[in-house]
C-alpha cells in the first residue's frame, strides 16, 4: 500500500519534468529510499558490512559512493517495521521536520525565554525556502541538530560547563551522520561558532587561561567528534 514518494522532478520543472536537470534531482528520492532501506538492513543482518551495498557489482563498498545518512535513516525504523521502505522514507522525511521544529524552538526558548517567540522561530524555521526545496532531498533535511549546535557552543562560551559542549559535539556527529551536505554546514558552523564562543566567552579574572582552557577543550571535543563519526 505504500508505494509512491514525492515527484522530484515534476516540484523542479512542473513544465517539463523530462528535463535532464529535473529527472536528475527528482531521481535523489528514489536513491535515498534506497539508501535508508539498505542502511537498516545491514544494521540488522550485519554492521560491519555496511557499506557492502547491494550495487555496482562486484565494486567493494559501493555506499561509500553516495551518502550513508545513517542517523536520517534510524528515523524511519517505525515506517520500515509498519509499512516497508518507502514507509520508512516518508517516516523518516516527517520526523527530521519535527526535530528541525523543536530544535530551533528550543534553542530560541532557551536565548529568548519566550513562548511564543520560540513557537515562531520554530515554525518559520521548519518552512524556510531551504527546507522547502528540499521536499525530495531527504539527505539534506536532518538539519535539527543545526541550532543545538550553536545553543551547545553559546552556552559553553557563556558558562564553561562541559555538557554544553558534549551537547554540541553530539548533535555535530548527528549532522555529519544525516548527511554530506549537512556534515559541511555543521562544520563550518562548528568551526565560526566555537571560535566565536571562545573568543567572546564569559568574562573572568584570567582571562588567557579560560581562553586557553575553553580552546583546549573544544579542539578535543572536536577530535572526539571526528572519531565518533
Amino acid at each position: 500500500p505504500f508505494a509512491h514518494v514525492v515527484d522530484g522532478a515534476r516540484l523542479v520543472a512542473p513544465q517539463d519534468p523530462a528535463a535532464w536537470g529535473a529527472a536528475n534531482a527528482g531521481a535523489d528520492v528514489l536513491t535515498t529510499t534506497w539508501v535508508l532501506h539498505w542502511d537498516l538492513h545491514a544494521l540488522k543482518t550485519q554492521p560491519s558490512a555496511l557499506f557492502e551495498a547491494n550495487l555496482f557489482w562486484p565494486a567493494p563498498r559501493a555506499l561509500a559512493r553516495s551518502e550513508h545518512m545513517i542517523a536520517t535513516a534510524l528515523l524511519g525504523v517505525p515506517g520500515l517495521v509498519v509499512g516497508g521502505p518507502v514507509l520508512a522514507h516518508q517516516t523518516a522525511l516527517l520526523i527530521c521536520v519535527t526535530l528541525a521544529t523543536w530544535a530551533a524552538a528550543w534553542t530560541a526558548r532557551c536565548w529568548t525565554a519566550s513562548t511564543l517567540a520560540a513557537l515562531a522561530v520554530g515554525v518559520l524555521y521548519a518552512v524556510t525556502p531551504f527546507h522547502q526545496a528540499q521536499r525530495f532531498h531527504l539527505q539534506s533535511l536532518g538539519t535539527a541538530g543545526l541550532p543545538l549546535l550553536l545553543l551547545g557552543l553559546e552556552r559553553f562560551g557563556a558558562t564553561g560547563r562541559l555538557r554544553w559542549l558534549a551537547g554540541a559535539a553530539m548533535a555535530l556527529v548527528w549532522e555529519m551522520a544525516s548527511g554530506q551536505y549537512l556534515a559541511f554546514f555543521a562544520l563550518v558552523a562548528w568551526g565560526t561558532a566555537g571560535t566565536a564562543a571562545v573568543i567572546l566567552g564569559r568574562p573572568t579574572n584570567t582571562p588567557l587561561r579560560r581562553l586557553a582552557r575553553d580552546l583546549t577543550l573544544l579542539i578535543a571535543a572536536s577530535a572526539l567528534a571526528g572519531v565518533v563519526y
